[in-house]
C-alpha cells in the first residue's frame, strides 16, 4: 500500500508540473503528454527501488544471509536420538562423568591427565615438570568384538593422539610402555604441523603404521571438530572421516600380512588377532577433546553367504551387511565382508 500511494502521488505531481509548464505559443518549455508519461514511468521505477530495495540493501549491510539449513537446531551432544536407541547405539560418555572408563593397568581414571570439560573428555596438555607428564591412556571398562564406533574430536595445533580398538589389556601391560594401550589405532593428528606427519600411515585416519588413508579424506583444521567412525566385523575393518570412507582392510590377507611385517608391531605375537577388546583414547601428551562417543554392536559376519541384513541408520541412510548390491542408496564405497560384497554406512 505504501508503494502504491507514493507512485500515485508522484504521477499526479508530474502531471500538474506538465500542465503548469505548457506554453500556449509552443515555446521550448512545452511538455507533451508523452513526456509526462515517460517522466512518470521513471518516477515509478525510482520509487519502487528506494522504498523496497533500499531497506533490503541496508539490512544486508548489517547481517549476512544464512546458510542453507542453518535454521535447524544443532544436535545435542552426548545424547542418543530415539532412532539411535532403536538401532542399538549406546553412549560411551554421558557428557558429565568418566563412569565406564579407567586407565590402562589402573583401577581408576588418571584424573591428572583426563577431565570432563564442557561436555567433553579432554586431555589437557601437561606442563613440564608436573605430575601428569607421564602419559596414561584412557580405556573403556567394557569389551567390544564386532561394532560400529562413532565419535567427534578436535586437537591442538601440532597435536597427536588416537583412538585404539581391539585392545587386550594384558598384552598392553606386557608389551607396551606403562599405562599405554597396544592395539589397532585410528590416528588423530595435525597433519600439517605435528612431528609425526612424514609417513602417510601416521596421519589422521590411518590405521597407524599399517594402512594409509585414501584421497577421500577431508580433515578439518586444529581447533575444529571432526567426526570419525570405525567399523569392525570379523577380520574386516573400516575407517571413516567426516562422512567419507578413507580406508578398509582385511586381516589374514597378503596385503595386511605384508603391512604387519613392515610395521613396528611385527614382533608382537597376537597383535593382529580379532578379539573382544577395549576402546582406548590415547594420551600422547597433547591437548585433545572427545564428545559424542557412541557404539553399537554388529552381528558377526556369516561365512556361508547369508542374506543381507538391512540396518536403518540415523538420518535415514541405509546400509546392507551381507551379499548383494540392492538397497545401496547410491553409496560409493563397497566393503568386502568375508567374501560377501556388502555395505556398511556409518552414522551421519
Amino acid at each position: 500500500m505504501l508503494v502504491e500511494s507514493v507512485v500515485r502521488h508522484s504521477h499526479n505531481a508530474c502531471r500538474r508540473f506538465a500542465e503548469e509548464s505548457l506554453d500556449p505559443d509552443g515555446g521550448i518549455h512545452t511538455l507533451r503528454v508523452m513526456d509526462v508519461n515517460v517522466i512518470a514511468g521513471w518516477v515509478r521505477l525510482l520509487t519502487v527501488f528506494f522504498v523496497v530495495a533500499g531497506p533490503v540493501a541496508a539490512a544486508g549491510q548489517k547481517t549476512s544471509m544464512p546458510r542453507p539449513g542453518s535454521g535447524a537446531a544443532p544436535p545435542r551432544s552426548n545424547e542418543l536420538t530415539p532412532a539411535e536407541q532403536a538401532t542399538g547405539w549406546k553412549l560411551l560418555f554421558n557428557g558429565k562423568t568418566l563412569a565406564g572408563w579407567r586407565g590402562v593397568g589402573l583401577d581408576s581414571v588418571p584424573t591428572g591427565h583426563w577431565r570432563v570439560i564442557d561436555g567433553t573428555i579432554t586431555r589437557t596438555a601437561a606442563r613440564p615438570g608436573s605430575a601428569a607428564t607421564e602419559n596414561s591412556d584412557l580405556m573403556t571398562v567394557g569389551l567390544y568384538l564386532d561394532f560400529e564406533l562413532s565419535w567427534e574430536w578436535r586437537i591442538q595445533p601440532a597435536g597427536n593422539s588416537g583412538v585404539k580398538y581391539d585392545v587386550a589389556e594384558d598384552l598392553s601391560v606386557q608389551q607396551a610402555s606403562p599405562y599405554a594401550a597396544l592395539g589397532f589405532e585410528y590416528q588423530l593428528l595435525d597433519d600439517s604441523l605435528a612431528d609425526d606427519n612424514a609417513l602417510p600411515s601416521h596421519r589422521t585416519g590411518a590405521l597407524f603404521d599399517l594402512v594409509a588413508p585414501n584421497d577421500s579424506k577431508r580433515l578439518h583444521p586444529p581447533g575444529e571438530w571432526n567426526r570419525s567412525t570405525v567399523i569392525v566385523r570379523g577380520g574386516h575393518g573400516e575407517h571413516w572421516l567426516n562422512g567419507e570412507l578413507i580406508l578398509s582392510y582385511e586381516l589374514g590377507t597378503p596385503a595386511m600380512d605384508s603391512a604387519l611385517a613392515r610395521s613396528k608391531f611385527r614382533s608382537i605375537r597376537g597383535f593382529a588377532e580379532h578379539r573382544a577388546g577395549h576402546i582406548v583414547l590415547q594420551d600422547h601428551g597433547d591437548s585433545v577433546s572427545f564428545r559424542n562417543l557412541k557404539i553399537r554392536p554388529i552381528e558377526p559376519a556369516s561365512p556361508h553367504g547369508a542374506a543381507p541384513t538391512i540396518h536403518r541408520l540415523p538420518g535415514g541412510v541405509r546400509g546392507a551387511a551381507g551379499a548383494g548390491n540392492g538397497g545401496t542408496g547410491g553409496l560409493r564405497h563397497r566393503s568386502r565382508l568375508h567374501g560377501n560384497v556388502g555395505l556398511l554406512r556409518p552414522l551421519g
